[in-house]
């Protein structure tokens, strides 16, 4: 009998570079990659356990979820970010921005992906823009 977590690990190597990517982008960590790998980790180690009950056709929303709700808790804990062209936006704004613009998600997808109305993601990314002189 297959170990069900084959197809996870297969997954999370394959997708390992892009959410780091996308971690790094979030954390605003251009001084130290480490935090973003770690926030990578943790995602995927807390995904393992619970992998077998995410439907196949929803893993990749599932895990950009999860790895963006795990920045989001630990981004209330520290306010610190290095430097960086997110540098100046509020972890949210970097959230919305990260995932339309990185992600190539809709607002409408990103306000379902963080459980937010659509309102709210198009004001973040405004503000977000706006921050960063966009």
């Amino acid at each position: 009998m297959p170990d069900p977590h084959d197809d996870f690990t297969t997954y999370a190597h394959a997708q390992l570079p892009r959410l780091v990517t996308t971690a790094h982008l979030l954390s605003g960590a251009t001084g130290d990659p480490r935090e973003a790998a770690d926030l990578v980790r943790r995602t995927l180690v807390g995904l393992r356990a619970r992998w077998r009950r995410i439907p196949r056709d929803d893993v990749d929303f599932y895990v950009l979820r999860s790895l963006v709700k795990a920045f989001l808790r630990g981004a209330r804990r520290q306010r610190a970010l290095s430097d960086g062209v997110l540098k100046d936006t509020s972890a949210r704004q970097r959230a919305v921005l990260v995932l339309l613009h990185r992600e190539g998600l809709r607002e409408a997808e990103v306000a379902q992906l963080l459980g937010w109305s659509a309102g709210a993601v198009g004001s973040r990314a405004r503000r977000g823009l706006a921050v960063c002189g966009g």
